[in-house]
């Protein structure tokens, strides 16, 4: 079984960006008295997807904490639906909505829509193109796209073919493919051949399984998230090419880490702490709710690679 190697530089940088975030506000401007128990919403893209069940967590064990209720809803990859449940969310009149988008442009009117109502809005890994939004916590999405295609591209050997999952109606992993590009076009002779928008699993091992019959010489496979990687990692298994197509992921979720570690096709991903960020991003909501200085509106949380030690 091969080792799983983190960048060590990764856990100090997460501690100083959280100490920041600590202190972001300790200047009391106002404070809400009306004595009523505040009620926070999560809007996110996909409620099963085990990325969002640990920003879930980050944000409620810090929320239990404060008195806060939190409200949950997933997308479940559909922006209709979405935009439906942050409608339902003004219309029970919470005190602030966290939101992860599908779209980052089709968001846009219901966000609107919670300006009007007076309720802030607080983006969670993805952004928003437009609206008044009062902040935005994410991972560095670059760079976690980079990092694979760093270790895809050298893995590869400098050559081959590599299809790339994407999903480009959002801010965060346009990002990632920017980095995957950038890394891989180091390598003159690695070819992105194909490109297809990532949906529900049986759709993207439908994908997968298409591009291993069009493309037999397919070397590579980077998905924008671990959960479509597993997807493609089931097609690829299917078809008995784990010694050729090799696959990457983001997120670092525990489950991508094992997988890792058995040393198959699946073999990195990029990882960033999404409880802390889940954490974070509820901080930052209850310091806009009780009106405290907010001296920092863009979180950063680093990444690192998590990979196959050969």
């Amino acid at each position: 079984m091969r080792a799983i190697k983190k960048y060590l530089i990764f856990g100090v940088i997460a501690i100083l960006v959280l100490l920041m975030v600590v202190t972001l506000g300790c200047k009391k401007t106002t404070e809400k008295t009306t004595g009523k128990k505040l009620v926070f919403a999560f809007s996110n893209v996909q409620s099963n997807n085990p990325a969002t069940l640990l920003r879930i967590k980050g944000m409620k064990e810090y929320l239990d904490k404060q008195g806060v209720e939190l409200l949950v809803a997933g997308g479940e990859l559909d922006i209709n639906k979405q935009i439906a449940d942050v409608e339902n969310f003004i219309a029970k009149k919470v005190d602030a909505i966290i939101l992860q988008p599908l779209d980052s442009k089709a968001i846009v009117p219901v966000i609107e829509e919670a300006n009007k109502a007076g309720i802030p809005v607080i983006m969670e890994d993805i952004n928003a193109e437009g609206g008044k939004t009062e902040g935005f916590v994410h991972g560095d999405c670059y760079m976690a796209g980079y990092l694979v295609g760093e270790e895809l591209g050298k893995r590869m050997n400098g050559e081959g073919e590599v299809a790339i999952i994407n999903y480009p109606m959002v801010s965060s992993v346009r990002a990632f493919e920017a980095g995957e590009v950038a890394a891989l076009s180091v390598y003159p002779d690695i070819k992105i051949v194909a490109r297809q928008v990532g949906g529900a699993p049986e759709a993207n091992i439908a994908t997968v399984e298409n591009w291993i019959k069009t493309y037999p010489n397919l070397k590579g496979i980077i998905a924008p998230n671990d959960a479509m990687a597993f997807d493609a990692l089931t097609a690829v298994k299917a078809a008995g090419k784990e010694e050729q197509i090799m696959i990457c992921g983001i997120g670092g979720i525990p489950e991508a880490v094992e997988e890792i570690k058995k040393g198959g096709a699946f073999i990195a991903s990029s990882y960033w702490d999404l409880e802390l960020e889940g954490r974070m991003a509820a901080e930052l909501a209850l310091k806009v709710v009780k009106g405290e200085e907010i001296l920092l509106r863009e979180i950063v949380i680093p990444v690192a690679l998590i990979k196959q030690e050969k």
